[in-house]
């Protein structure tokens, strides 16, 4: 990267023994930006960034801008990660580094002396004025930050990984009067993306504005009513009211919003970082089809028998009188394909994707056939329902979900719930005990875990939130972060992926006990899943919940033409990352003939590497003593 190098070896000596100098709690010093010889903080991604220091250190660019990073953090993200850098210089030098292969964000360029900051400098690499963006595009495929209106949560969009951020604006405050609209707040996002070169994925619901009742109906609210039929109360689960959304009024006031919305983006100067919005099939919170308030979880709308519950608007029409679920659904069914309508005739002649949730056609015994909708290629999956356990997988709602990804090699977001940090409390309150050989044991299992779930259903942005991105200092994190970013997308076109992998792990039904699915992975394949077995380690590794040993002698597995077509001459690697104890010993051969082996010197995850000459066609691994337990095997472009 950097124009002008020095050797390897002692790049690597000196790097590791500056690193060891800084102090963990070396407070960062930054000033004298100017110092830094660096005139410009935008530079179009492909151009080359040339810095003259006026002093002396360890120059080092990061893809990471925070203004907490300490210098040994800094040194780290320089020398271990793919978006990062470092060159020792002097006084007077001038040095440059390429741009080209970056993601386009922002990025950090520090001059570190010993554990200090000397001067730091924040700069921007940009995608090209006319860039156009699709969901097909590498470049965005990785993390999407979900929730960036948090001031900390937004200090990670400028993080390497994330690619595309995601923001929640309520219907409420997007439009607090019948004729009035503010969209104050919609604008400081997409400047924001704009600044950090990160597309925005919008979400328009919760809650409902205050207005709506006074012309649909509505149950909830506290008792007893105020004296307009209105429920009282001041907390959020008090006030907290369901409208009686299929209504006429209902669906014409959405429509009515979403519209104005496209409008107004469609005019905005920053309209290009508007990548898409989630159809919202009930505008006041999720698109589930209840809601939590006064306690309970209650059947919402017209599910709920007592027609009574039901509060009039004071304007307007009286309720509504069909129920949802009348006629087979009759009336839930219209009111869902009405709304998808809403939102792509709106924003698809805009060129912005809309993410619908095809959970629909599983959910409630709708029986409802997206296949239409998803046809169009602006309309694109998108999920929340992201707690890991082994029979997820085999799910009706995964099978349906990949139906529309990874089948149709469309992009698709799927967004991380907290389920890995709370599931364990809610069993225990509830009197239940996890079956932790159908379910990850511990959130550091259940994030990695994820990640595998995400790529078998098609996903190329994994949604993460604050609560886990503020976690990559826990290795297990790290690590789910690591391997979603470089499988993320390569089932799209092999040519375009430099790997074929699989992880070794098994899916069961909800019994835990009938294996109906065996590992997952991209252009490589067990040949037959007999020859191992799905191993559940007692240890405390995130990775210990995905690994196979072999049966009896070895396994083979299969490279996918279309891989090896696509790379032809190209020389390989094999790399295997297994769990190894003191005399495991194995071996492995391409296309028949034998590369290395390797044993086990010591207790823990190890990965070992062979250098091929060719992409092979097979590979085998071969036991020779003990009972070694194999997580992930990749092929490999080597270099």
């Amino acid at each position: 990267m950097w124009i002008k190098a020095i050797g390897l070896v002692g790049v690597l000596v000196w790097a590791s023994a500056v690193q060891a100098s800084l102090e963990p709690g070396a407070k960062a010093v930054r000033q004298n930006a100017e110092s830094l010889g660096l005139n410009r903080d935008r530079f179009v991604r492909g151009e080359v960034v040339e810095v003259k220091p006026s002093r002396s250190g360890m120059l080092c660019l990061t893809g990471w801008s925070h203004p907490k990073l300490d210098a040994k953090t800094i040194a780290r993200l320089a020398t271990e990660t793919e978006f990062g850098t470092f060159r020792k210089v002097r006084k007077g030098d001038r040095v440059g580094f390429k741009t080209a292969g970056l993601r386009p964000g922002v990025y950090n360029v520090s001059l570190i002396d010993g554990s200090e900051i000397k001067a730091a400098k924040e700069i921007v690499i940009a995608y090209p004025e006319n860039y156009v963006f699709k969901l097909n595009d590498p470049l965005l495929h990785g993390i999407k930050n979900a929730w960036n209106g948090h001031p900390k949560a937004q200090e990670y969009d400028k993080h390497y990984s994330v690619v595309t951020v995601q923001s929640q604006i309520g219907w409420a405050e997007l439009q607090p009067e019948r004729d009035r609209f503010d969209f104050s707040k919609l604008d400081t996002l997409l400047a924001w993306s704009a600044y950090t070169q990160k597309p925005a994925i919008f979400k328009f619901n919760a809650p409902a504005p205050e207005w709506i009742f006074d012309y649909v109906a509505h149950v909830g609210g506290k008792s007893p009513l105020d004296d307009q039929g209105r429920g009282g109360g001041t907390s959020r689960r008090e006030k907290a009211k369901a409208p009686q959304f299929w209504s006429p009024a209902y669906k014409q006031f959405y429509h009515e919003m979403i519209q104005a919305l496209a409008a107004h983006v469609a005019a905005s100067p920053h309209r290009k970082w508007f990548l898409g919005l989630r159809v919202q099939p009930n505008a006041f919170n999720e698109e589930a089809w209840h809601y939590r308030f006064n306690g309970q979880e209650m059947q919402i709308a017209g599910i709920s028998p007592d027609r009574g519950t039901w509060i009039p608007p004071r304007n307007g029409d009286p309720i509504y009188p069909p129920l949802l679920e009348a006629d087979n659904y009759k009336e839930a069914k219209q009111y869902f394909r009405d709304v998808i309508g809403f939102y792509q005739e709106a924003f698809h002649p805009l060129g912005i994707y809309c993410f619908l949730r095809p959970y629909l056609e599983v959910d409630q015994d709708l029986n409802l056939n997206l296949s239409g909708y998803y046809a169009n290629a602006y309309t694109v999956c998108m999920g929340t329902d992201a707690a890991a356990s082994r029979p997820k997988p085999i799910s009706p709602r995964a099978q349906v979900y990949k139906k529309y990804t990874r089948e149709l090699k469309k992009g698709a977001f799927h967004e991380d719930t907290y389920a890995s940090f709370n599931g364990d409390g809610w069993n225990a309150k509830h009197g239940k005990k996890m079956n932790y050989n159908v379910s990850p044991r511990s959130p550091e299992k259940e994030i990695y875990w994820r990640q595998f779930l995400k790529l078998y259903e098609g996903v190329t942005m994994s949604a993460w939130g604050g609560t886990e991105l503020f976690r990559l200092d826990i290795p297990a994190y790290q690590a789910a972060l690591d391997v979603f970013m470089k499988y993320a997308g390569g089932e799209m076109d092999p040519a375009k992926t430099e790997h074929a992998w699989m992880v070794f792990a098994g899916y069961c039904d909800w019994s835990g006990k009938n294996i109906q699915l065996r590992n997952v992975g991209y252009w490589l394949t067990e040949d037959d899943s007999s020859k191992t077995e799905t191993v559940v380690d007692a240890s405390d590794d995130h990775r210990a919940f995905m690994l196979g040993s072999i049966r009896e002698k070895e396994t083979t597995l299969s490279v996918a033409s279309e891989f090896r077509q696509s790379h032809m001459g190209k020389s390989a690697k094999v790399s295997i990352e297994w769990l190894a104890e003191p005399g495991d010993a194995w071996e492995v051969f391409a296309d028949g003939k034998r590369v290395g082996g390797a044993r086990g010197t010591h207790n823990g995850f190890q990965i070992d590497e062979f250098e091929l000459r060719a992409l092979p066609s097979r590979i085998a691994i071969r036991k020779q003593r003990g009972n070694a337990k194999f997580h992930r095997v990749e092929v490999g472009l080597d270099g």
